[in-house]
This record gives C-alpha cells, sequence and structure tokens, in this order.
C-alpha cells in the first residue's frame, strides 16, 4: 500500500544529483518563496478562512471543501504553499544562537571589523587547514579586545582605506540561570548592557564578506547577518493538518503556536507605537520565546511550553529528529516481508569462529 497524494508527473528533465549544499533561509528568498503575508491571528471566520490568516487558502488546504488559490487544486492534489510573517522586530534563531554569540566576540561592535591581523602569516598558518564552526572557534580565541586600526598599504603612497576603528570591545557573554533566555550580555567597564536581537542584527550587518569567510562563512550562502530572523516562514496546512471529530475540527499545536507568534508580533508593533518601554520590552521578550519554543520547545534557554496542563508543545526540532522523528521514523523506516532482526552471539558452547542465531 503506497501513502501520501498522487501527484502529477513533473515536466523536468532527469539530473544526477551530485552533491547537496545546505545554506541559511534568507529574507528575501523566504519573501520570494512565500505566497501570502500572514498578519492575522485567526484560521476561519464564519466557516471560511481568513485572507491573511495562519489558514489562507493561498497556502492551500487540507477540507475537501475548499480548492488553493495558488495551484487551484483541491486536497490531496495540492501539496501546500508557504507564506511568511514579517516580524516587528529581529528575533535569535534558538538553533544558532551560540554561533551569534561567538562571531560577537570576533568582531568590533562599532565598524564590524575583526578584531585580529588578518594580514599576519601566522593567522593564516593556523586557519589554512580549519574550515566552518572550526575555523570560527580558532578565530574566538585569536582575538582581542581593542579593534586595532590595520591598513594594507606597503608604502605611504599608496590610498589604501585604513580598517577597524580603535574601540575598545564589551565583553560579550549570556545571562546564567536555569532559563537564561536568549539575551546577550554585553559587559564595558563593569557595567552590564543587555543586547536583544536588534542590537545584534546592525553589528553583524556590519561585518565584510572577506571577514566572514576569514570566520568560517560562505559569505554568498550565509552571512553572519542571516542568523538573525526579521521574517519567519508559515508552513502550509499540509504540514500541520487539523484534527476532524465529526463536524468539529481541532488545529495542529503548531498551528496554535503560529497563532501565538503573530498575537504577540501585532501586540510588540502596537505598543513601539505607543513608546511604553515597559511595554515594548515585555511584548519583545514573549515574542522572542514564542519563536524559540515553536523552532525547539525542548532547549535550556526556556521553560517548556505546554499546550495544556500536562502535554508540552511538540515543535519542529522534536518532530524531524529521534527514533520516531520523520528522518528516522518516517523516511527511513521500513517495513517489509519474509524478514526477521534478531541478536546474534558468540557462546562458550560453540566455536570462536561461529555465531549463534536464536530457533525463535
Amino acid at each position: 500500500m503506497s501513502g501520501g497524494a498522487p501527484l502529477p508527473p513533473s515536466q523536468m528533465d532527469l539530473q544526477k544529483v551530485v552533491e547537496v549544499q545546505f545554506e541559511m533561509f534568507k529574507e528575501k528568498q523566504i519573501k520570494d518563496y512565500a505566497v501570502c503575508l500572514v498578519e492575522h491571528a485567526k484560521s476561519y471566520e464564519r466557516g471560511q478562512p481568513v485572507r491573511g490568516g495562519i489558514n489562507d487558502l493561498r497556502m492551500g488546504t487540507t477540507d475537501f471543501e475548499f480548492a488553493c488559490e495558488t495551484c487551484h487544486r483541491k486536497h490531496p492534489e495540492c501539496p501546500g504553499h508557504f507564506g511568511y510573517i514579517d516580524l516587528a522586530e529581529p528575533v535569535f534563531n534558538i538553533g544558532v544562537f551560540d554561533i551569534v554569540l561567538q562571531v560577537l566576540k570576533c568582531v568590533c561592535k562599532s565598524c564590524g571589523a575583526l578584531l585580529m591581523d588578518t594580514n599576519d602569516p601566522q593567522v593564516h598558518k593556523k586557519l589554512q587547514h580549519l574550515t566552518g564552526v572550526n575555523r570560527l572557534r580558532q578565530v574566538v580565541k585569536m582575538c582581542g579586545m581593542k579593534c586595532r586600526m590595520s591598513t594594507d598599504a606597503t608604502t605611504p603612497e599608496e590610498a589604501v582605506v585604513a580598517r577597524g576603528c580603535g574601540a575598545t570591545q564589551p565583553r560579550i557573554g549570556r545571562y546564567l540561570g536555569i532559563y537564561p533566555t536568549l539575551i546577550i550580555k554585553a559587559t564595558l567597564e563593569e557595567q552590564d548592557m543587555v543586547w536583544h536581537a536588534d542590537t545584534a542584527r546592525q553589528v553583524l550587518d556590519r561585518v565584510s564578506d572577506e571577514d566572514a569567510r576569514v570566520m568560517g562563512f560562505d559569505a554568498l550562502r550565509c552571512h553572519p547577518r542571516d542568523l538573525v530572523l526579521t521574517v519567519l516562514p508559515v508552513p502550509p496546512p499540509q504540514v500541520r493538518p487539523a484534527i476532524s471529530f465529526g463536524s468539529l475540527k481541532s488545529d495542529d499545536e503548531l498551528t496554535h503556536q503560529i497563532m501565538s507568534i503573530v498575537k504577540r508580533n501585532n501586540q510588540l508593533r502596537k505598543d513601539k507605537e505607543s513608546d511604553v518601554q515597559v511595554a515594548v520590552d515585555r511584548s519583545r521578550a514573549l515574542l522572542q520565546e514564542h519563536v524559540a519554543a515553536y523552532f525547539n520547545n525542548a532547549s535550556m534557554y526556556y521553560k517548556p511550553t505546554k499546550v495544556n496542563d500536562t502535554k508540552k508543545l511538540k515543535s519542529l526540532t522534536e518532530r524531524l529528529k529521534g527514533k520516531y522523528g520523520r528522518l528516522r521514523g518516517n523516511l527511513m523506516g521500513k517495513r517489509v516481508d519474509f524478514s526477521a532482526r534478531t541478536v546474534i552471539t558468540g557462546d562458550p558452547n560453540i566455536d570462536v569462529d561461529e555465531v549463534g542465531v536464536p530457533f525463535s
């Protein structure tokens, strides 16, 4: 028995896959890929999907009564299409928060230049065989606490723009606690400052492509600025189908979480217009917490979000990883006829070059 919906055959030519390259889903890519902006924390109104809501018909539908407004197919022929949420403020991606901290330790918070001399032959010698995260960790060890003025000029006559501003750097770290939250602690002259994602984004935006490559990034596929979220992709209803009980329907946990994110995002936008700092800080913290729980509800940064008194939210990460996740449990999981598995073992009663197989 085959599972899934029969999709129409593709018209593309068959090609051999040579390699698979992963990269961060950038803001422009998300907006180009999406079919609608999700801005209303509603799914249905008077029995109809709300336009601009979390079940907008442009993203597809799992309801046999309606047709998709993008591909004009009904369920189950429509595969679904992504939407997006335009965030009122940047938020941290909980999956790469540690990498953001390491990058901020490497660059000047004023001009974005690396806190090391990239022209030093010893630097190239130590980094030449390192890539990715290992390269970034080595750069963190080699960076200082002051942005040095440097230039590529070899003679005074050469007109080369100097890099670096000479500013003293704050010490970057995280707050300690049972649930430390996604907030950066910047300490300068024994004074602690709280940095949110918008401040981190401004610093990372100043990092040049050349310095990003020195830290181990491929600037075309993943610049450090792409590690901070400014828009959030919304999966189609096919990823989070509603459960039907006769004439009643119950939305999926992810749908409820997306609804909460839209509510907090709209509230933050209103609070910023009213210019009440206490309300802005509260709404910003709640938005960050809801987005973090949406990605990973089993992290050390936040107390797990609960759907009800006993059940925790099953986030995207928990749906993908583990023995019963989407990869190992579904894509790699197989059940076939005329096969079995058992334990084979050595035994004192058989030869050294033999193994025993149970009869049953």
